[in-house]
This record gives C-alpha cells, structure tokens and sequence, in this order.
C-alpha cells in the first residue's frame, strides 16, 4: 500500500441549529516542526506514556501540548508555542458549513471569532485537530495513515487525501431545506 504524503484530517461538526459543517485541517510544514520539535515530541510522549493514546488524546491534545510548552518555558512571547504553534495550526483549519446560498469556506479562527463555531464544538475541534498535528508529525510516514484513520474515526472523523477546496468541490452542492431550481421532467 502506498502512503499519501498529504493526509489531511476532516471533522464533521453536529450543529445545534442543523446543516452539514466540517472542519478541513492539513498538517504543519516541515519548517514549523524543526521550530517546535520539542513541545511537540513531549506532548506527543506524553499523551502516550499518560494512557491517553487515540481513545482521549483528540480530547486532550491542546491541553497537554499547553502544559508541556509551560513547563519547557516557550509557551507564550512572540514565537511560543501559543502564538507561533498554535496559530500555525489553527491557520491550517478551515470550517466548511452549508447554509442558505450553499456551502462557505471559513477560516477556522474566523469561524469561532464570527461564532459560526463556538463553545464545545469550538473546543473539542481545537483539541482534536492539535492531535491530528502531534501524531502526523511524530509517527513515521509509513504508520501515520494507519494510525490517524483509526484514532480519527474513533471521533467521527476521517483522514482526507483531498486539500481543502477539492474537499469543498467534493460535498453535494444542493441547498439545505431549499429548492435546487429544477424542474420535475415530465
């Protein structure tokens, strides 16, 4: 089996007032990760070592990446873990909802600043998509198919080969609840 270099992670998010929303979210670059190897690979020791493996580190992630950043002493400043990691990951992420004219593409820290995604949902997207960073970082390439389709759908979630916009083009283009324009045959 071959392995694609490009494996991407989508969430579906359930929404309280209904329609189909996902979060698309591509790893870190290679450059990002020789800036942030060390809290990466703790956190990544850690979530492992702890117990917590692919059944809670998709819960936990962000909180566990904290602790160790706080701990190694480069969680905040200009180039901490909390502005340059983070931020990094969060620009990786986009939310894709369906609503009324269709499906939008939404930066992920737009869509919680703009309350599109907020709360829990918010929360438990931020934590699974810092597991998704961790692992796809620290696992050889050869397991990391494997191991994040199986800790992704354990969360509902699935390993995505296809970058964002193909992810988007990929989605029905039908409106929610709406008339399509078309006509019955007959």
């Amino acid at each position: 089996m071959k392995i694609n270099k490009r494996l991407n992670v989508v969430i579906p998010i359930e929404r309280a007032e209904g329609g189909e929303a996902y979060v698309h979210c591509t790893p870190i670059s290679a450059e990002v990760f020789n800036l942030y190897w060390e809290p990466l690979s703790l956190t990544f020791t850690r979530i492992y070592a702890g117990g917590h493996g692919i059944l809670s580190g998709p819960r936990i992630a962000d909180r566990m990446l904290k602790k160790v950043a706080q701990e190694l002493d480069v969680w905040g400043g200009e180039a901490g873990v909390e502005r340059g990691l983070l931020n990094e990951i969060r620009q990786r992420a986009n939310l894709l909802v369906c609503g009324e004219k269709g499906w939008e593409l939404l930066p992920f820290a737009d869509a919680v600043r703009s309350r599109k995604l907020e709360g829990e949902d918010a929360e438990e997207v931020e934590a699974a998509i810092t597991f998704f960073t961790v692992v796809s970082c620290m696992h050889r390439r050869n397991q990391q198919h494997e191991i994040l389709d199986g800790a992704m759908k354990l969360w509902g979630a699935r390993v995505e080969p296809l970058s964002c916009t193909e992810f988007l083009s990929s989605l029905r283009t039908s409106m929610p609840d709406g008339s399509s324009g078309a006509r019955p045959e007959g």
